[in-house]
């Protein structure tokens, strides 16, 4: 018996073969195409994730303020990715240039806080703007801030250190008074024409010194009580 090819059912049975091939091809692509999708955003985010990495800075350093102030101490904080043998050397430098001499620093952890020791003395940096310059294991890193002179009393260091000296008993009353004396030729504390005389300073300003030279005590109100003391003539012998 012979096979009618042009039977409507043979035809129907094509069709439904053919529209079967035709959603597993479909759905394969569409298989394909969401692998390939999965596989770039995949790679995508191994990219992103290599980003910080292959990006992050060796050596960096920051200060802790942007604008400092007479009297104000200096913070350098300073971070590496990894640590070495070598010290790093740190300079301040000013806006023409001249920059101090090197000042080693061991580092002991991949971030390192540096408080400065003393505050900014205007007999040492002028107002304006100062960079801080790092070098550590052949790579260097630089900040910036400013010095801003804000008219605040602030004592040299060096009248604080003779200070220590003359509460140890180790200087009389005219050495102090001799460096006391700065003040006046700076026009932080005035004196009369007649204040000459013989050299005295009370015994008790001895407890209210050493106050002053821990930190309990700021200078402007340090330079006040000497203020006080030159005016009713219980302070003598200072002169610039």
């Amino acid at each position: 018996m012979s096979i009618n090819q042009d039977h409507p059912g043979s035809d129907c049975g094509t069709k439904r073969a053919q529209t079967r091939r035709k959603l597993f091809y479909d759905g394969v692509n569409i298989w394909l195409v969401m692998t390939r999708l999965a596989a770039c955003v995949l790679a995508m985010l191994v990219v992103v994730a290599a980003v910080p990495a292959a990006f992050a800075e060796p050596l960096s350093v920051a200060v802790s303020q942007d604008v400092y102030h007479y009297g104000d101490r200096l913070t350098i904080l300073i971070t590496v990715e990894e640590l070495s043998e070598q010290v790093a050397l740190v300079y301040i430098r000013d806006s023409a240039g001249v920059a101090s001499s090197p000042i080693p620093v061991p580092l002991t952890s991949l971030t390192t806080e540096l408080p400065s020791p003393f505050p900014f003395d205007r007999e040492i940096y002028r107002q304006g703007e100062y960079f801080v310059d790092v070098r550590y294991a052949g790579f260097e890193a630089t900040t910036k801030f400013e010095l801003v002179d804000a008219g605040n009393i602030v004592v040299s260091n060096w009248i604080k250190q003779v200070g220590f000296l003359w509460v140890s008993g180790e200087i009389s009353d005219w050495a102090y008074l001799d460096a006391l004396g700065r003040l006046v030729e700076q026009g932080v504390i005035t004196v009369s024409g007649g204040e000459g005389g013989e050299p005295f300073l009370p015994p008790w300003m001895a407890s209210t010194t050493v106050w002053w030279l821990q930190g309990e005590i700021a200078d402007e109100s340090y330079v006040r009580m000497i203020q006080y003391l030159v005016d009713v003539g219980v302070i003598t012998g200072l002169v610039p």
